[in-house]
């Protein structure tokens, strides 16, 4: 188990989010954006919103919990609504950043790109590292919880 800031990370939500770094991520993601009921695997997106809440409260106690990150999000064929720059929106599933914007740009490559930019002032707006138990540590990759 990993633990900090009275956070344990147990085995169970370490295998969850190694899983979610898979291509099961679509799996996870999928039914929370189509309100999906029931959704087909509820115990695994438990442990992985469980797992990226206790991996916040680690992050909490790193050296660059204050400082500003820079964030970066790549998004296939998909357009800003009108309405997003006044009114923002909201991820109905987990959200994956970089901190490497080649990464968050080779995820965006498509007909239609998307590229998002994200200052994070702290920890308590950004998301989980996921590093540690990824299937690629090399993308950096930061993880928020479903309905960010």
């Amino acid at each position: 188990a990993v633990r900090g800031c009275g956070a344990q990370v147990t085995r169970a939500h370490m295998l969850a989010l190694r899983l979610y770094t898979s291509d099961f991520y679509a799996s996870i993601n999928s039914p929370l954006r189509a309100r999906k009921k029931p959704h087909p695997f509820p115990v695994t997106t438990y442990f992985i919103t469980q797992g990226l809440k206790k991996l916040r409260a680690i992050g909490a106690l790193s050296p660059e919990a204050g400082q500003p990150l820079m964030l970066w999000r790549g998004i296939r064929n998909l357009k800003v609504s009108d309405g997003f720059q006044s009114q923002g929106g909201t991820e109905l599933a987990c959200m994956s950043t970089t901190r490497d914007q080649a990464v968050a740009l080779s995820f965006a490559q498509s007909d239609c790109p998307l590229l998002f930019k994200y200052v994070s002032k702290s920890f308590m707006d950004r998301g989980a590292d996921v590093a540690a138990f990824s299937l690629y540590p090399r993308e950096a990759e930061g993880l928020y919880p479903p309905i960010t």
